[in-house]
C-alpha cells in the first residue's frame, strides 16, 4: 500500500485546484431491503426517496431524517437494487431505534448494520467531477444542500484498491477536516442538531427539497448566507447578526478559517423577510461589517 500523506494532502487550497479523494467508511452504513423498503425510509425522510430515485439511479440521495418534528440524523441512500438500499449516516443510532420500531408494519422488511461491508468515499476539486466510473465499486452524484460532488460506494475489500486507483490518477488523499472545508466553502451547514430551535425546521425545509414532510409549521422564511468578515475576530456559534439599523436578522451557525485567508468566514440562518445588503456582527463592543461572497 502506497503512503497516501503527502505533504499537500491536508492543504484545502491544493486539494481545491487539483483533485482530492476522502476516506468516509467511518460513516455507519444500514442495508434496508424487501417489499416496501422504500416505504419505511419514507417513515423518516423528508425528501420522497421513491420520486427521487425515478429517474435518477445514478445518484446518491442526501436527506435528514425527522420523526415528526424531531430530527434523527442527515445522511445519503444510495439504490442497490430495485428492493435494496443503503443509508449512510454519522450518527445512525438513534435512526436505526426508529426504523426498527417501525419495522413491525414492514414485516417483511430486512434491517441490517452493514458497516462492516462496505467503504466509502467523496471525491472533490475543480478537476474532481468528470471522473469515470472505477475499476471497483460504483461512482454516484449527490446534491448535497446544493453542493455536487461525486461519491464512491464499494465492498469493503476494495478499500485500498480504489485509493490506489485514484492516488495513481493524480488524486490526493484528504482529511475529514478538509473534507469538512469543503462542505463549509460550498454552504453546507453541518451540525444541523446543534440549530436554533426557533429556525430548526424553516432551515431543514430550505436546504432540502423537503417533497415528503407531512407537518404543518408556521410559516417563517429564512435563507443560508456566506460571509466574509472584514476584521480578524473570533467568532461564535449563535452570535446575532444586525442590518444597518441594529436589529437583529439572523445568527452565525458555522465559521471556519482557511489558512491562506486572513478573515474568519461564517456561513448564518437570516430571516428572509428582514435579510438586505448590509449586515453587522458586534464582537467585544465593536461593530463589524461582514461581507457576501459567492466563491473565493
Amino acid at each position: 500500500m502506497k503512503n497516501y500523506y503527502a505533504p499537500e494532502a491536508n492543504n484545502f487550497s491544493y486539494a481545491r485546484k487539483n483533485k482530492g479523494i476522502c476516506n468516509l467508511s467511518y460513516y455507519t452504513k444500514i442495508t434496508i431491503y424487501g417489499p416496501n423498503s422504500q416505504d419505511l425510509i419514507n417513515s423518516f425522510s423528508i425528501r420522497n426517496i421513491e420520486k427521487l430515485f425515478k429517474d435518477n439511479v445514478n445518484e446518491a440521495i442526501y436527506t435528514i431524517f425527522m420523526k415528526k418534528k424531531k430530527f434523527i440524523s442527515e445522511g445519503f441512500i444510495i439504490k442497490l437494487s430495485p428492493l435494496k438500499y443503503v443509508i449512510l449516516t454519522e450518527d445512525f443510532t438513534s435512526l436505526l431505534k426508529y426504523l426498527k420500531r417501525k419495522h413491525k408494519n414492514f414485516k417483511l422488511v430486512t434491517i441490517e448494520q452493514s458497516s462492516s461491508q462496505f467503504c466509502f468515499f467523496s471525491l472533490h476539486g475543480d478537476k474532481s467531477l468528470d471522473t469515470k466510473k472505477p475499476v471497483h465499486g460504483n461512482i454516484y452524484n449527490v446534491n448535497h444542500q446544493g453542493y455536487n460532488y461525486n461519491l464512491i460506494f464499494s465492498g469493503i475489500v476494495n478499500k485500498y484498491n480504489i485509493l490506489d486507483h485514484y492516488i495513481n490518477m493524480g488524486y490526493v488523499e484528504i482529511s475529514k477536516e478538509v473534507y469538512n472545508l469543503f462542505l463549509n466553502s460550498n454552504s453546507v451547514m453541518t451540525k444541523l442538531d446543534r440549530l436554533n430551535k426557533k429556525f430548526r425546521i424553516p432551515t431543514y425545509l430550505s436546504i432540502t427539497n423537503a417533497n415528503n414532510y407531512k407537518f404543518k409549521i408556521k410559516k417563517k422564511y429564512v435563507s443560508i448566507k456566506q460571509f466574509e468578515t472584514t476584521k480578524n475576530l473570533i467568532v461564535t456559534r449563535d452570535m446575532p447578526i444586525y442590518n444597518h439599523d441594529r436589529k437583529k436578522i439572523g445568527f452565525v451557525h458555522n465559521f471556519y478559517r482557511l489558512v491562506n485567508k486572513k478573515f474568519p468566514f461564517i456561513i448564518c440562518v437570516l430571516n428572509k423577510n428582514k435579510h438586505e445588503k448590509i449586515a453587522i456582527i458586534k464582537s467585544n463592543n465593536q461593530e463589524i461589517l461582514i461581507k457576501e461572497y459567492n466563491k473565493y
